[in-house]
């Protein structure tokens, strides 16, 4: 026999008490609940619940092939499913429009199942080991993980550092990467659906949580969602939801690993309620991770970190020492100015060159020389008629015999040099009146602006979740 808390093998004439976890070893389920002790698939024995959702209830178990602790997950949901398990482990449908809804989400189930398979081998996320159908239901068999979830983790032992929890989110950011790219939204990320493992490593669990279509399945929508980790357009069954659907409830996590506190609700923030960032609460993180943090819990869509695999590759660059690159708003385009402006302007910009040439004159060609003057004398046959520097000089002219007098030019000095006009420059620049906007000396990471998945890629949001 093994005990039903954690499927250890009891010893022969035990106490009812399992030695190992010290829980009844034999506690049974609620009625509703499979029964602690079934066999299912001819192989996996079913214990004690270890976690129940809207749309599916886990089971810690035993793989008799391989003698290993397991975790099965049975969909199962609430609002039209029920079962009597002290009659029998078959579920009935009780709502009877829900046929339809039950059998297609089961269908959903299933092949996300086979799709999560795909990737046993990533560090990053829960192992799928096996799918089936039974009891007029489903099942996922995935590894027992041995540790603690994170919401516990930090009730008992407190916050994380900053760079401690995202350098421990990196493989998890890796491997929705890869989900992503299958077709998969995993839309119920949250500090209870990461596990804290025995050996200090992070893994996510519980894929599939539902996105509902019909107004009757619209009523469950506040049963998956978790307020403070779904980002806004989850709220509606029209939303734009994708990869960064999972980026915001990941960095909301992320938030509650070093603040302690749930995020406000992305409802209420639409509403006008702030989100401190980490600083402002007294949390030591550098400016690089503080702003990756706060680009992935954006409410627009648009704002935000757009994929895993960018989320991953600037908290890289950010633990490097690198500062991700900031989003600047475009500026607007200078006005145009029309015809009658630009006359005006044209005319000013005239009138101060014109004005220029004739100062430069009057300083510089009006001025006396700074040689003596010199007694002149005209002759008394002529007089030499000059005309502009432009023009020939004309053939002189001839003057009735009469005597000129001559007139002589009183001595006069000048002064030797004309002070010039000068101001002196400032002995240093001015302050710039906008901070400069200089790139980082190490350059950082390049952001796509936006990452666009293939038009064959249809992501699947599943009908079931914890």
């Amino acid at each position: 026999m093994h005990c039903f808390h954690c499927m250890h093998e009891l010893p022969a004439g035990g106490t009812g008490f399992c030695p190992r976890c010290g829980k009844p070893a034999q506690e049974p389920n609620a009625p509703h609940q499979l029964a602690a002790g079934t066999i299912l698939n001819n192989r996996y024995l079913v214990g004690n619940v270890i976690g129940e959702g809207g749309f599916g209830i886990t089971y810690i178990g035993f793989d008799r092939s391989l003698d290993v602790p397991v975790a099965i997950k049975e969909y199962y949901p609430s609002s039209c499913a029920n079962r009597l398990s002290n009659y029998s482990n078959d579920i009935t449908i009780t709502y009877g429009d829900g046929y339809d809804y039950f059998v297609n989400g089961q269908e959903r189930f299933l092949k996300e199942a086979k799709s999560i398979a795909k990737f046993t081998d990533d560090n990053g996320i829960v192992d799928v080991r096996d799918y089936f159908t039974a009891n007029n239901t489903a099942y996922i068999v995935m590894e027992y993980l041995e540790g603690i979830d994170l919401r516990r983790y930090i009730k008992q032992y407190g916050v994380f550092r900053p760079d401690a929890i995202f350098r421990l989110m990196l493989p998890i950011m890796r491997a929705l990467g890869k989900i992503h790219g299958a077709g998969i939204i995993h839309r119920d990320i949250s500090p209870d659906n990461i596990m804290y493992l025995h050996d200090g490593t992070l893994k996510l669990t519980d894929f599939g949580a539902a996105r509902q279509f019909s107004d009757y399945e619209l009523k469950t929508m506040s049963v998956v969602l978790k307020p403070g980790y779904a980002p806004y357009e989850q709220y509606s069954r029209k939303g734009n939801q994708g990869p960064w659907t999972d980026v915001y409830s990941l960095c909301a996590t992320i938030y509650t690993c070093i603040t302690g506190k749930t995020p406000p609700d992305s409802l209420d923030r639409s509403r006008g309620e702030a989100l401190a960032p980490p600083s402002a609460l007294g949390v030591n993180i550098s400016p690089a991770l503080e702003t990756i943090l706060m680009r992935g819990m954006s409410l627009s869509v648009e704002g935000r970190i757009r994929t895993a695999e960018e989320l991953k590759r600037l908290t890289e660059g950010a633990l490097r020492g690198n500062l991700p690159p900031v989003q600047r708003k475009p500026q607007p385009a200078p006005p145009r100015s029309n015809g009658k402006t630009a006359a005006i302007v044209a005319l000013v910009a005239a009138v101060a060159v014109v004005a220029g040439l004739i100062l430069f004159v009057f300083l510089f060609k009006g001025c006396p020389s700074d040689k003596k003057t010199q007694p002149v004398t005209i002759p008394s046959s002529t007089v030499a008629l000059t005309t502009n520097a432009a023009e020939p000089a004309t053939e002189p002219t001839t003057v009735p015999p009469t005597t000129t007098p001559v007139t002589t030019v009183p001595e006069t000095t000048v002064p030797t040099t004309v002070p010039p006009e000068t101001t002196e420059a400032p002995t240093e620049a001015p302050e710039p009146t906008e901070a400069p906007t200089e790139a980082p000396t190490e350059a950082p990471e390049s952001i796509p602006e936006e990452t666009t998945l293939a038009p064959e890629t249809e992501y699947i949001q599943s009908e079931y979740g914890d």
